[in-house]
C-alpha cells in the first residue's frame, strides 16, 4: 500500500440498495470487462469529508480536514465463485469536492454519493485515491494511496450498509478471506482449505470504534510473517492491505498469518493492531478403530501412514465424521459420548457430548452444523447443536426392529 505523509480524515459509507444514484460531469463509471448480470441493482457509496476542527457550517472560512484528497477510483470485484454476480465488476471513478453535483455540504462535512450498478452476490471494493480531479473517467494527480478493500455483499431488495473511514483508530483488526474455498471453524475460529493447489486472497481490514475499515492515505501501513512449516503453501505473499498464498498440492499443511498495523494511531489507548489466521487443508479419511480406541487419520499423498493418530477421550468408537469446519467428530459406544477434535487432530477435545447419549451407534451432520446421533439401545435419535449443547431428544422411537443404527440429516429450506 502507497501512503501520502500528510494525514488525511474522510468517512465513508457503502449502502446497497435498490435505486442508483444519479451520476454527473464528475463520476464517471468505466466499462467492466464483462457484461453486467441480468438483474443488476443499484449500490452507492457514501463518502463524507469531515470539516477540520475550528471549521464547519457557520464559519467564515470552513475548511475540510482532507483538501488534498480529490478523488477515488473503487473496483467492485466479484469474490470467487460468485455465480449471481456482475460478469466482470464495475470500475468507477469520482470527484470529493464540491464541484461534483453528486457532493453535497452538511453538518459533518462534505458527503458524495457513487453510484454502483451490481447484481445481487459478494463482491470486494478495491480502493485508490488521487491528489487529482477526474478526467476522462480518469482520476488526475499523484496516487495517494492503493491496495486497499472492504467488503461488499449486494442483497436483492435488501438496504446492505458497509462503512469505512480514511483516517482513525483501529480498534479491530480482521483478516477476511475474498477469493478462494475458506470455511471458519466456528469453535476454534481456525480456517480449513476446501482444495488442494487453490490460490486464496485475503484482506485485512483495521476498523474504527464505530466498526468503519479504515481506508486511504490514513490507513495503518501492513506487514506480515508467515509460519509455513515445509514451505508446502506457495506463493505466500503480502502486497498492501492483501495476502495471496496457494494450498498445498496433496500434502496436510497448516500456515499461520501473523499481520500487523504500523500507524501513529497505533499508540493510542485501546488500539488493536495485529491480528492472526490459522488455515488447514484438510485431511481426506478417518478410520475408527474400535478394539483399539485409536482414530487414525490419512490423507493424500502420504500412503499406509497416518498424519495423526487420536486417542484422548475415545473409547470404542463406532463412526466417525467431519464437519464443515474441518473437525473431527467421534461417536464413542465405549462411554457413551461424541467428542470432537480440532486439526490437526493430535490433542484433547475441543468439545464432549454425553447428555442423552446411550450406546451412540450412526451419526451425520446438517448444513447448519447440528449432528444427528442415533443411539442403538434406547431406540433414540438426538440432535447436538454446533455449541455442543442438546438441542433436542427422542425424535424417533420404538423401530420395527427395536434399534436404530444409522442416520440422515438434511436441513430444511
Amino acid at each position: 500500500m502507497k501512503r501520502s505523509l500528510v494525514t488525511r480524515c474522510c468517512a465513508i459509507v457503502l449502502a446497497a440498495g435498490l435505486a442508483a444514484c444519479s451520476g454527473g460531469g464528475s463520476q464517471s463509471a468505466l466499462p467492466s470487462t464483462g457484461g453486467a448480470a441480468t438483474g443488476a441493482t443499484g449500490a452507492s457509496l457514501q463518502i463524507t469529508v469531515p470539516f477540520a476542527a475550528g471549521s464547519g457550517v457557520g464559519s467564515k472560512t470552513p475548511a475540510y480536514v482532507s483538501t488534498g484528497t480529490q478523488s477515488v477510483k473503487i473496483v467492485a470485484t466479484p469474490n470467487g465463485g460468485c455465480g449471481t454476480c456482475t460478469v466482470g465488476g464495475q470500475t468507477v471513478t469520482a470527484n470529493l469536492n464540491a464541484s461534483n453535483p453528486n457532493c453535497a455540504t452538511g453538518a459533518n462535512g462534505l458527503t458524495c454519493t457513487i453510484a454502483f450498478a451490481l447484481a445481487p452476490g459478494a463482491y470486494t471494493l478495491g480502493i485508490a485515491t488521487y491528489s487529482g480531479t477526474v478526467s476522462g473517467g480518469n482520476p488526475g494527480g499523484t496516487l495517494l494511496s492503493e491496495d486497499q478493500s472492504v467488503a461488499l455483499t449486494v442483497v436483492s431488495g435488501a438496504n446492505t450498509v458497509v462503512a469505512a473511514i480514511l483516517d482513525g483508530v483501529p480498534v479491530s483488526f480482521d483478516l477476511v478471506p475474498t477469493q478462494g474455498a475458506l470455511i471458519k471453524n466456528a469453535m476454534t475460529g481456525y480456517y480449513h482449505a476446501e482444495a488442494w493447489n487453490a490460490p486464496m486472497t485475503i484482506s485485512i481490514i483495521a476498523r474504527d470504534a464505530a466498526g468503519a475499515a479504515i481506508i486511504g492515505p490514513g490507513a495503518p501501513i501492513y506487514s506480515a510473517t508467515f509460519n509455513n512449516a515445509g514451505n508446502n503453501w506457495t506463493n505466500v505473499a503480502i502486497n498492501g492491505g492483501t495476502i495471496t498464498a496457494t494450498s498445498p498440492n496433496y500434502r496436510q499443511a497448516t500456515l499461520v498469518i501473523n499481520a500487523t498495523a504500523t500507524s501513529p494511531e497505533c499508540a493510542s489507548a485501546g488500539a488493536v493492531c495485529s491480528a492472526s489466521m490459522n488455515i488447514n487443508i484438510d485431511q481426506e479419511m478417518a478410520v475408527a478403530s474400535r478394539p483399539n480406541n485409536t482414530v487414525m487419520v490419512y490423507t493424500v499423498g502420504v500412503p499406509n501412514t497416518p498424519v495423526a493418530t487420536v486417542t484422548q477421550g475415545v473409547n470404542g468408537p463406532t463412526f466417525v465424521l467431519f464437519d464443515a469446519g474441518g473437525n473431527l467428530i467421534v461417536c464413542n459406544g465405549g462411554n457413551n459420548t461424541v467428542t470432537e477434535y480440532a486439526p490437526p487432530y493430535t490433542g484433547a477435545p475441543i468439545a464432549t457430548m454425553s447428555t442423552g447419549i446411550s450406546t451412540p451407534q450412526g451419526m451425520a451432520i446438517d448444513s447448519g452444523g447440528d449432528i444427528g446421533v442415533a443411539s442403538l439401545v434406547d431406540q433414540t435419535l438426538n440432535r447436538i447443536s454446533p455449541a455442543g449443547r442438546l438441542k433436542a431428544v427422542d425424535f424417533a422411537r420404538d423401530q420395527p426392529n427395536g434399534e436404530v443404527d444409522s442416520v440422515l440429516c438434511r436441513r430444511r429450506r
